[in-house]
């Protein structure tokens, strides 16, 4: 017997990636369920259950969602959804920015860009992180350990822009050319 379709298909962004649900087809039969996107990333997934969270969707922008029944002898149509994914926000805390200046800047640019505010000597300042981009590569004038060309996008005292992420405890194993991940999304481009 063919299943029918899943009813209720949603999206959201979460801290592990996206989230999908949906409600079983009435008419039973579905022993498992195809999750296929489309967007910024592509991909799909087996799943058994009624929801999904797809780690590897961890991008912003407008993603397409198919689910499609299936059972031991054949699929059957598929529910589609189409959303905005945003990656959720968090609170982090500004480092290596003691004795110095840091910059926002309104684009992942580097220097050439537009100034929106600059931090001074502010370690263990709230800040919020919105997502992380990769943007123009920056050579530190003083280390080359603080040069890469990863940004945070971030709200600080009101003001919202690209600073380098070494300069929040978002960065991971001290690499400032490598995107975090889940809990932070990427930036859409």
């Amino acid at each position: 017997m063919t299943p029918g379709a899943p009813t209720n298909v949603a999206a959201k962004a979460g801290s592990s990636g996206a989230q999908v649900t949906w409600a079983a087809p009435a008419s039973g039969g579905a022993s498992q369920y195809k999750v296929e996107w489309d967007g910024p990333v592509t991909g799909s997934k087996i799943v058994t259950g009624t929801s999904a969270t797809l780690t590897d969707v961890w991008t912003n922008g407008t993603y397409t969602f198919t689910v499609t029944a299936m059972n031991e002898a054949e699929a059957g149509s598929g529910t589609t959804v189409s959303t905005q994914l945003v990656g959720p926000e968090s609170a982090h805390k500004v480092i290596l920015n003691g004795g110095s200046s840091g910059y926002i800047r309104a684009t992942p640019t580097g220097e050439s860009a537009t100034g929106v505010a600059t931090m001074s000597d502010n370690n263990g300042d709230s800040i919020t992180v919105l997502c992380q981009i990769k943007g123009t590569s920056i050579d530190h004038p003083n280390d080359n350990n603080y040069s890469g060309n990863t940004y945070a996008k971030v709200t600080w005292q009101g003001k919202t822009g690209y600073i380098m992420n070494y300069l929040v405890d978002t960065y991971t194993s001290g690499n400032w050319d490598v995107l975090g991940g889940p809990p932070i999304w990427e930036c859409a481009s």
